[in-house]
């Protein structure tokens, strides 16, 4: 898994909630190696600050979820959260029965939150959509909807809202990117998939939401972009295209929401392993694991682990684009491969 930047304070960062400071936290025998208070019992402190994100005492909570990261004792560094802003918080999540929406519906299940779930294929969204609810205990609703259809989003979309299921998070990440010819040579039935998905099918869903969040007076919308929405490669053009006008959209709609409490953001990565460039390549397993030889991509996991801290940030602050690469890439060009 990758690791997310410190963001201050020289180690870990931490946020002081409600409760006895390390000092009074009665003494016991702790398991927790990352606790500051070296007597913290794991099995009933109230100690606001103590790291362990397993911890089992209700008491102990943040005001609100930080991704921190502290020293382990035994080398390297520890991902430890608070109590998560997103916990009971209702998550639709598009494209959601692969990669990194799999990744992310999975994610903010931990983290405690209901999710909506859509996507083309049926049987594979029942069967994520048990699993979610059989592991995490939360609601999970789902539907098989193809976001390029705009009839059918309205409607899904409709019969949420009179249930008055209105999404506190977005999550717009149903996409695809297809063929790896240049351009004169590029098929337009691809230029139509890749348009209608990335772009069209982003609209669709948010048009129709955005609405209902603004009246309900929250929500963020969080976009799947990618550094090729930045910085453009041969035989990428129309994929390309298809990210440079979400990251326009994001600004764009970022500032149409000025002055509600909607925050609106991209997360935008480099090389993820996934089932993207199987699609890209048309079933071709091959040319699709060659993409990845000679170093590490990342991994849908660290695009969830990006997403939900985008989504789990205070309300005062809005993440706007959040850029991330393997340590192996430094661009669209230059990959170290061993």
């Amino acid at each position: 898994m990758s690791h997310l930047p410190d963001q201050g304070n020289g180690g870990a960062r931490q946020e002081v909630g409600h409760g006895k400071p390390p000092s009074q936290c009665p003494p016991s025998q702790c398991s927790n190696s990352q606790c500051p208070n070296s007597q913290c019992p794991n099995s009933q402190c109230s100690n606001s600050q103590c790291p362990n994100s397993h911890h089992p005492d209700s008491r102990w909570s943040f005001h609100r979820r930080v991704l921190s990261l502290t020293v382990n004792p035994a080398g390297g560094y520890c991902r430890t959260f608070g109590e998560a802003a997103v916990v009971n918080d209702l998550v639709m999540v598009t494209g959601a029965t692969a990669g990194i929406g799999a990744a992310c519906a999975r994610r903010f299940a931990a983290e405690g939150a209901d999710l909506l779930l859509w996507a083309r294929r049926g049987d594979r969204l029942a069967s994520l959509a048990g699993e979610l609810e059989r592991e995490h205990g939360v609601r999970v609703h789902s539907g098989a909807v193809d976001v390029t259809d705009r009839t059918a989003v309205f409607d899904r979309a409709a019969e949420l809202l009179e249930r008055e299921l209105v999404p506190h998070v977005l999550v717009n990440n149903a996409g695809l990117g297809l063929g790896s010819e240049p351009f004169q040579e590029s098929e337009p039935g691809d230029w139509d998939r890749m348009i209608d998905t990335n772009v069209k099918g982003l609209l669709n869903a948010t048009r129709r939401l955005l609405p209902a969040m603004i009246e309900a007076g929250r929500g963020h919308v969080i976009n799947i972009g990618s550094i090729l929405g930045r910085w453009t490669r041969p035989a990428g053009h129309v994929y390309a295209a298809t990210k440079y006008a979400v990251r326009a959209l994001t600004q764009a709609i970022n500032l149409d929401v000025a002055g509600t409490p909607i925050r609106v953001s991209s997360v935008d990565p480099g090389f993820v392993e996934t089932e993207f460039s199987q699609v890209r390549f048309r079933g071709d397993e091959a040319r699709a694991e060659a993409v990845y030889e000679g170093f590490e991509p990342l991994t849908g996991d660290d695009i969830a682990d990006a997403v939900v801290y985008v989504a789990g940030a205070p309300a005062h602050v809005n993440v706007l684009e959040l850029v991330l690469m393997p340590t192996a890439q430094r661009n669209v060009y230059v990959v170290h491969t061993e």
